[in-house]
């Protein structure tokens, strides 16, 4: 028995995550209704109304008939009378996942103690865990079956440790890498395995559960990604590599997906909190967040959850007497209706909004030339009025399931609807020229930004089932995407940010954008062996797109200049896996991935319109649980060669940005990341990436660069080591510690215009977090110091040659927050 088949489509459906129990399933009763009926119906069945995940060999359920059950039961106890006489049996329990093996019983192959001895607290980090299940290949698949690199984080445990934004819990991710744009996380950038130019088309695609959110292209704010908070989330799962087959365009470099918790047809349920958070010598912050979970009947449920947060600030400007003016707001919710009108079909529907308001963006401006802070520590004097900015994301999906004997068919509609402004001082740029030709001293001057984005996307989808000589999967996908971007220059007094009158607009630009694509694609899985299968996919797709370059002002003139872009794109991948053992695995990996090319706006000529890059990833990985799951392992290395770089230039005489195709780059390397379980209760962890990114021709003006230099933001070595230990103190009371650090090594800023303009560095940094708890009875309370050693770490630049300006980390911060859950 392979454990390919152990973790089939069936038996994956059975693998329901526990929804925010106040305590593990084993430690109270459930209600339970279960008829005697079939394995393959009766497992996932009890999956459900226990809140458990449980793994289950289907190719030894067929013709198994499990007994009834029916009451105010304990689950584990109710789980071995259903299966009572079945040849079926629990061979592990590490109190948060079940696997079922068929034949002789054996003792649970946890490392950790039993699971009814197990402390409510002292869960292994979710960097690490191998058991749990994930959906990255658009199947529910064992983590440590996926062939190919990806990281699962719980969203309960970054909560608990007061990782709510991109940059607080990126570390764990090897390869991962997160850039602020200078707007805080109203505009987050990712680049995974240093595949990036720092600006452009999205590298990464962003999903939250199976509805793509980013635009395919900058247009609307496409680089940038939503920074959800991970109140309601199950799990993060991000997968690193190209994914062009399963998810399409924008993914060469990877994927994010935010995986939500679903509603459960069984338990009342739901979580509370309130927290604060102080950082040191700066502003103090509060946070409240909420979920509950109602059934409304056997085949009805609903859950809805909401939060608001408030990030303290740490930027003084002493001029103007403002102290800690970065202060950032996020607030947002959730509603999901699922329904069962069947016992094969399922529907999911669901509104998502979140908002994020930043009163300062987190940015100082640094010297180039000695890389310090001009003005002093953690000061910040913009323009007043300007570093400011404001995000918003409304998202609206319809999932169907219909599970069938020996396949599953799913569609999954969504809408959604995508806002960022935002203001930045641009005085550098701006106050000599207004000084210069208007005559205006103190001059100054912000750039207006405000983007917007409606998408529709419609996927369908049929897989069947992983067992027998042939699995498959094919699907189709339609999206239309409606983009609008407007900047415009303001002319303002550098010491009162008031509007000068005297001086006319400089430069309006609008890009109002029409894109469509439509694909389709499909896998099969060989299996040639219990232990040796491969997987090889390929998609076909054509986008089309339509533009406009709506001009003005003193520089350009007025203008419209319309502009129209077609492709058409072919993936691939192929993946051969092979398990030695039941918990030790080994597979290749050869996958391509393109992010679309398109018009640029207000450019005709050679530079009106931009092709398409390409990568083709070459990968080899293991990933392992050895010595009853005491060690688990994940290792990778890989080789990216990327064709028809897509990189930023600037138009000398009309100042517009615009994209071309620049040459031929590189990223090779190797990630890693363990988890150590020497004793009870006791989890060591830890990740480290090298990547060597850069580019392999020239690229002459209006962006420089040379063979060989590197991509930007991107260093070299990364890594975290962390540790817990949880531990049981008296009479239901749990208590746990923990601590990370975390090196990321030097970085350089983005493609300069000149040769005789040197790259800025950002330095490498080390930052130590701690984090302790305690529980009892659904109780819990959580503190954490992050940055314990206060340093000042460069996170992105929006510099290029002049001024920096520089994303800085968050100083020493203090947190603890009270939560109950029930």
């Amino acid at each position: 028995m392979t454990r390919k088949k152990s973790i089939s489509t069936l038996a994956a459906a059975c693998a329901i995550a526990a929804l925010a129990l106040g305590q593990p399933a084993h430690a109270q009763q459930r209600r339970f209704d279960v008829p005697a009926q079939d394995a393959r119906q009766a497992i996932p069945q009890f999956a459900r109304q226990a809140g458990i995940q449980i793994s289950a060999p289907t190719g030894r359920l067929r013709g198994v008939r499990t007994r009834a059950i029916k009451g105010d039961l304990d689950a584990r106890a109710a789980l071995r009378a259903m299966i009572a006489g079945t040849g079926l049996s629990i061979a592990s329990d590490d109190g948060s996942m079940i696997i079922l093996k068929y034949g002789e019983a054996q003792r649970p192959t946890s490392s950790a103690a039993p699971a009814e001895a197990a402390p409510e607290t002292a869960e292994a980090d979710p960097f690490a865990d191998s058991e749990i299940i994930v959906t990255a290949g658009k199947r529910n698949e064992r983590l440590l079956d996926v062939p190919f690199s990806i990281t699962a984080l719980k969203g309960d445990t970054l909560t608990r440790n007061g990782e709510v934004r991109l940059e607080d819990y990126a570390a764990r991710v090897p390869g991962l890498n997160v850039t602020n744009n200078a707007t805080g996380g109203a505009q987050s950038g990712v680049s995974i395995r240093g595949i990036t130019t720092g600006s452009g088309n999205p590298t990464v695609a962003v999903y939250i559960d199976d509805t793509p959110v980013t635009t395919s292209t900058f247009f609307g704010g496409g680089n940038s990604i939503p920074d959800l908070d991970p109140n309601d989330l199950e799990r993060i799962e991000v997968l690193r590599g190209p994914q062009g087959t399963l998810y399409g365009a924008a993914s060469l470099g990877g994927l994010i997906k935010f995986v939500n918790k679903a509603p459960d047809f069984s338990n009342v349920g739901g979580r509370v909190e309130i927290g604060a958070t102080a950082i040191d010598g700066g502003d103090v912050g509060v946070a409240a967040r909420g979920r509950i979970n109602l059934p409304l009947s056997e085949t009805a449920a609903v859950v809805a959850s909401g939060f608001h947060r408030v990030d303290p600030g740490f930027l003084d400007d002493p001029a103007r007497g403002r102290k800690d003016r970065n202060r950032s707001l996020y607030d947002g919710g959730r509603v999901a209706l699922a329904l069962k009108p069947t016992e094969t079909i399922s529907m999911n529907l669901s509104a998502l909004h979140q908002r994020i308001r930043i009163r300062g963006n987190p940015v100082i401006d640094v010297d180039p030339a000695t890389g310090r802070p001009i003005g002093g520590d953690l000061v910040s004097a913009p323009v007043p009025g300007t570093d400011v900015s404001n995000a918003s994301l409304w998202l609206f999906d319809l999932a169907i399931k219909g599970d069938f004997d020996g396949f599953e068919l799913v569609s999954d509609t969504s809408y959604s609807r995508r806002r960022f402004s935002g203001i930045v001082d641009y005085s550098p740029v701006l106050g000599p020229l207004i000084t210069q030709f208007f005559g205006v001293p103190g001059a100054g001057g912000g750039l207006v930004t405000q983007l917007g984005a409606n998408k529709f996307t419609q996927e369908v989808r049929l897989t069947s089932s992983a067992s027998g000589l042939l699995g498959w999967q094919v699907g189709a996908y339609y999206t239309r995407e409606t983009s609008t971007l407007h900047q415009e220059t303001s002319n303002l007094d550098g010491a009162t940010g008031a509007v000068l009158p005297t001086v006319p607009l400089l430069l309006s630009v609008d890009g109002p954008t029409r894109y469509e694509e439509i694909a389709g694609f499909g896998n099969l899985t060989l299996n040639l062996s219990e232990r040796f299968d491969v997987q090889a996919g390929l998609r076909y797709s054509h986008n089309s797109q339509r533009s406009k370059s709506i001009t003005d002002g003193l520089l350009t003139g007025a203008g419209v200049i319309p502009a129209s872009s077609s492709e058409n794109q072919l993936t691939f991948s192929i993946n051969p896996r092979f398990r030695i053992s039941n918990t030790l695995m080994v597979y290749a990996r050869v996958a391509s991935g393109f992010r679309p090319g398109g018009p640029n706006a207000g450019l005709t000529g050679p530079f009106a319109t931009y092709g398409a890059d390409k990568v083709i990833n070459y990968e080899l990985g293991t990933k392992a649980d050895l010595f009853d799951r005491m060690l688990s392992l994940d290792l990778a290395g890989f080789f990216i060669d990327w064709d028809d770089v897509q990189i930023r230039g600037t138009d000398p005489v009309t100042g517009l940005n615009f994209y071309r195709n620049g040459g031929k780059a590189r990223s090779k390397g190797v990630e890693g990341s363990f988890a150590l379980r020497p004793v009870t209760g006791l989890t060591i962890n830890g990740n480290i990436a090298y990547t060597d990114a850069y580019t392999r021709s020239a690229s002459a003006a209006p962006t420089f660069a040379n063979p060989g230099d590197r991509l930007p933001n991107t260093p070299k070595w990364a890594g975290l080591l962390g540790a817990e230990y949880g531990f049981a103190i008296a009479d239901a009371w749990n208590g746990y510690v923990g601590a990370n650090y975390r090196h990321v090594g030097s970085r350089l800023e983005i493609f300069t215009a000149s040769a005789a303009i040197p790259r800025f560095v950002m330095p490498s940094y080390d930052t130590v977090d701690l984090r302790a708890g305690l529980s009892h009875n659904g109780y819990a309370l959580d503190v954490y110091v992050r940055n314990v050693g206060d340093t000042r770490a460069f996170l992105s630049n929006s510099g290029t040659g002049g001024i920096q300006r520089i994303a800085i980390i968050q100083p020493r911060t203090f947190g603890v927050s009270l939560s109950k859950t029930f």
